[in-house]
């Protein structure tokens, strides 16, 4: 438990604690040998009231005290029967109850959302397609207005709860103009019930994990759709899709935290029984340095979890870190269970001990819902615009000076400084523009051009047209200002230099 919760989580996270060890582990064992779906899992979490949490009380929700945080709590408790066994239940809050509550019309929440908070229905998300995958703005199922309906043709693929869902929660192109796509304009979001005419399932993966889940693909031949359907406006699909995306990520990667957490129980216990060489095996050092590492991941990927998802509830908007936690959580489970595996020798790899189904389900995480290479690419893009937006907090903090004399040796005399500070670093053309006081862009890029003809500076282009970066050479340097400027010798190091230069004499 965290500082931050409130009475009501915490009860929460005991209650469902003590629900999980007496009524879904014997479950489970059960379906870890038959792979097919836990219906008997997802009737006890309906009749447990699980589907209510955080949803409006308007729809038999429990109401949003609960939060994001309560919703991770429940993800993490049920995720420690096994990823596999408890997919239906993540699908179908924040695929199709999230969207359902930001973007449905109140017809849809009337008729829908009732019944998912009293687990009567299931639900799945459509957005991977044959040719798409994490470029989801290049979906190519098409929907079209005909009367009072939208037809929709095409194809989804990789989508869990195939054929058991009751509702699907699909992303198609509504408007085929690239204009409109440049925009994120093209795509909108419908929910479509699963007994729709021309609505079958294609095909059921066989999956390397996630044990129980039905993962299949879906063909969509002429399917009509009420325009009653239709969730938010049409051509605002992509606003659906990452409205409730912080708290998706965040949720879903809680849910990795439960079997990372049974694997490291699993090798405590299993490594304090092992007797190799006339001891417990836990007694070697290198052993209690991996189970060190095991329990250190899983404690930081669980701490992030639980911050971000408490900024939610804040009202924050944690881009940054809830692709952090994702991307954490995801290696975190990798990497304990393979440590939990080695651990547990020849018997990790039978399927007698929960450590190789957690192997097998934590590669899908580090793929789906955003791979971690999609997940370091929007982590890098956030850093550098908290990056902009601490410069610029500074900037107005530290006023510049307008440069009315002689810019080019203004410019100069700027970069010599940097050189003092930063010697191999080029200087930014915002930051420069800034210290100088010029608002005149024109002028600025004259004055550098100038400089850079003279064989004064080197400036980098990152488009033809475009300087972003700015260096003195050293004849830009010495033009800067005298040598004795740049010399920084300190004092310990004075009287072996002039005894040296003596010498030489």
């Amino acid at each position: 438990m965290f500082p931050w919760w409130t009475e009501k989580q915490k009860r929460l996270a005991e209650d469902l604690a003590q629900f999980v060890d007496e009524e879904l582990f014997p479950l489970s064992r059960e379906y870890e040998r038959s792979l097919k779906f836990p219906w008997k899992i997802a009737r006890k979490v309906a009749d447990k009231g699980l589907f209510s949490i955080g949803f409006p009380e308007k729809y038999g929700g429990s109401g949003e005290d609960y939060g994001t945080v309560g919703k991770c709590i429940v993800n993490e408790e049920l995720g420690r029967i096994g990823f596999g066994m408890i997919t239906f239940y993540g699908t179908t809050v924040y695929g199709l109850g999230s969207p359902l509550t930001h973007f449905g019309s109140e017809y849809l929440k009337e008729k829908y959302l009732a019944k998912l908070t009293r687990g009567e229905i299931l639900g799945a998300v459509c957005l991977t397609e044959p040719q798409s995958g994490s470029d989801a703005a290049s979906m190519e199922l098409s929907a079209h207005r005909d009367g009072d309906c939208y037809i929709l043709n095409g194809k989804k693929r990789f989508i869990s709860n195939a054929g058991v869902a009751d509702l699907y929660t699909v992303y198609c192109r509504t408007d085929l103009s690239p204009e409109a796509k440049a925009k994120y304009k093209h795509l909108s979001g419908f929910i479509v019930e699963a007994d729709t005419p021309g609505f079958t399932i294609e095909k059921v993966h066989e999956l390397c994990g996630l044990d129980g889940v039905l993962n299949g693909v879906l063909n969509f031949d002429n399917v009509r759709v009420p325009k009653e359907n239709l969730l938010a406006q049409e051509g605002e699909g992509w606003k659906v899709m990452t409205g409730a995306l912080n708290a998706e990520r965040v949720i879903g990667a809680a849910g990795q935290m439960g079997p990372t957490r049974t694997a490291i129980e699993s090798t405590l216990e299993y490594t304090a029984h092992r007797i190799q060489f006339g001891r417990p095996i836990n007694e070697n050092q290198g052993l209690q340095f991996m189970i060190a590492d095991m329990v250190t991941m899983w404690t930081m990927a669980r701490t992030m979890i639980y911050s971000t998802a408490y900024l939610i509830d804040q009202g924050e908007d944690p881009v940054l870190e809830a692709s952090v936690s994702k991307l954490y959580a995801s290696e975190c489970m990798m990497k304990v269970a393979h440590h939990a595996v080695q651990l547990h020798g020849g018997d990790g790899y039978t399927k007698y001990y929960p450590v190789e189904r957690a192997f097998r389900d934590a590669k899908v995480r580090e793929i789906s819902a955003g791979s971690n290479q999609i997940q370091r690419l929007l982590i890098w893009r956030q850093a550098l615009n908290r990056y902009r937006d601490l410069r610029q907090e500074r900037k107005s903090m530290m006023p510049g000076k307008e440069t009315k004399a002689d810019l080019p040796r203004a410019i100069l005399e700027l970069l010599a400084e940097d050189y003092l500070a930063h010697p191999g670093l080029f200087t930014d053309k915002e930051d420069l523009k800034y210290r100088l006081g010029i608002e005149d862009e024109e002028r600025l890029k004259t004055a550098l051009l100038g400089l850079e003809k003279e064989g004064l500076v080197s400036l980098y282009r990152s488009r033809p047209e475009t300087i972003s970066l700015i260096k003195a050479n050293h004849k830009g340097l010495s033009k800067a200002k005298p040598d004795d400027y740049y010399r920084m010798i300190p004092e310990w190091a004075q009287e072996d230099l002039q005894k040296r230069l003596k010498d030489i004499k």
